[in-house]
């Protein structure tokens, strides 16, 4: 393979203590009152309790640590309305196993603590519109059909303490929102001998118009604490990217792929366009998360992990899943920075490779490095540590690589390299979490050692440069000479 430069370690690989979820993508994942919980997913085919095969689940997982996970054994819930024919109580959820759904807590008396988990939509097997309530994650309440049409690959966001839903496939470009959730305590019981629930809830729904933006699944939807040019901090939804584009009957058609431009909204009803394309490229199904290891800072770090690419443009057809070893960050949301470093793949001869830790993996005894999409991002703060992580819960690997059943932390390192750089070849990663670099009296500081402080004697902008450029070069050259 060739030298490749030393970097810092960006992603720890957590080995479970005990059992944990099989390999899955498209699963639903969230933090709710202490715990990340992994929900469903499509998984590998495996018989169920009725001697079929399936390829999606219903089962409940959690953690309060990332390391340890518990899977619910015995739930119970609205059984009537979906699986009624599975033990009860027991490890199978009372809906349909599915994925492409989506799951998010949900604080109904908007004072600051969440109160509810809510599961909506995705492949069951065909795209559904059902909602699932949980105020623990083992007892679900069946709520019913939503006013909006069957969907999975939607995305929401909870946005000024309101939860939004947008498009999805059927590609759409609808926005809705949940107006109330209110307790439903006068249900009348079902004829039916599977187990119930003497309550429920009832979901208010509120639509706004179609946003500009042109009809996509699997994109990216976040609230990132913004400040940028305005003279005080506040919220602003950014959605990135998708598989979508102008359906056939639109005089703006010109073919479906995943898209590469980036919106924001501060109202959910006026969106600008601040990108037509970035250094993401055309992507979807990424895990998309908003961390700064300074709770402080004005704009919150928008951060992108893995993703794919697949769809058509004139005459390029790509029509199996290239999957991104890459992991990105920025502030803006339109000039991104990769932290790892990443050589060969694609269209050159080179075999590919990425410092990232998660694209790693043995095939017929070969190290690889593939591409991961479908996976899911979490911030996440295990009680007693004083500092959030981020999280890769899944995916599914591209090529002949496989479906994961893995967990990665971010580390330091995405805190020190940019694109395989250790602090601008000055300094040290700092062992000290949330620190990043450790300049080392160079004279220079800032995040990545990239701040002259004007010391007499310390490098010059450009001489770090040429040290990048000389890095890259010389592997390269190595690799050329291997190949």
């Amino acid at each position: 393979m060739g030298q490749v430069p030393d970097t810092s370690l960006a992603w720890s690989k957590l080995k479970p203590e005990s059992s944990i979820w099989t390999g899955r993508n498209a699963h639903g994942s969230c933090v709710y009152n202490g715990k990340m919980y992994v929900i469903g997913g499509h998984t590998d085919a495996y018989p169920t309790y009725d001697l079929q095969l399936n390829d999606k689940t219903a089962d409940v997982w959690w953690t309060e640590d990332g390391v340890s996970w518990n899977r619910n054994l015995l739930m119970e819930g609205d059984f009537f309305a979906q699986n009624h024919d599975v033990v009860q109580p027991g490890p199978i959820a009372p809906f349909y196993p599915r994925y492409g759904h989506s799951l998010d807590p949900y604080d109904i008396d908007k004072d600051g603590g969440d109160d509810i988990m809510i599961l909506m939509g995705g492949f069951a097997p065909n795209t559904v519109n059902d909602i699932w309530v949980t105020e623990d994650s083992n007892t679900w309440f069946y709520v019913g059909e939503a006013p909006w049409s069957p969907r999975a690959w939607h995305a929401t966001v909870t946005f000024n303490q309101t939860l939004y839903l947008m498009g999805g496939t059927p590609l759409n470009r609808e926005v809705w929102y949940i107006k109330s959730v209110k307790l439903k305590t006068d249900r009348p019981a079902p004829l039916t001998r599977a187990m119930f629930m003497d309550y429920t809830y009832e979901v208010e729904w509120g639509q706004l118009e179609e946003a500009p933006w042109s009809p996509r699944a699997g994109m990216g939807l976040i609230n990132q604490p913004y400040t940028g040019t305005l003279s005080a901090q506040t919220e602003r939804v950014v959605m990135i990217g998708g598989y979508g584009g102008w359906l056939s009957t639109d005089e703006r058609f010109d073919g479906i792929r995943c898209q590469s431009d980036v919106w924001v909204t501060f109202d959910l009803m006026n969106w600008t366009r601040i990108a037509d394309s970035t250094a993401l490229g055309g992507l979807a199904w990424f895990g998309f998360s908003v961390w700064s290891p300074d709770e402080t800072d004005a704009d919150h770090t928008l951060w992108v992990v893995g993703g794919g690419y697949i769809g058509d443009e004139g005459n390029k057809k790509v029509s199996v899943m290239q999957g991104s070893v890459n992991s990105y960050y920025s502030k803006d949301a339109v000039n991104w920075v990769r932290t790892n470093y990443v050589l060969g793949g694609g269209t050159t001869a080179l075999e590919q490779y990425s410092s990232n830790e998660w694209t790693t993996t043995i095939i017929d005894g070969n190290l690889m490095f593939l591409g991961l999409w479908g996976l899911t991002l979490e911030t996440f703060q295990i009680w007693g540590e004083s500092h959030k992580s981020l999280y890769i819960l899944g995916g599914d690997q591209d090529g002949t690589g496989t479906l994961q059943d893995v967990v990665y932390r971010g580390e330091n390192g995405l805190l020190c390299d940019i694109q395989g750089i250790v602090c601008g070849g000055l300094g040290q990663c700092s062992e000290t979490i949330g620190e990043g670099c450790d300049c080392l009296g160079t004279g220079f500081s800032g995040t990545y050692c990239d701040v002259d402080g004007g010391d007499i004697g310390s490098p010059a902008p450009q001489h770090r440069m040429s040290w990048s450029v000389m890095v890259v070069i010389s592997v390269l050259v190595s690799w050329a000479i291997v190949v």
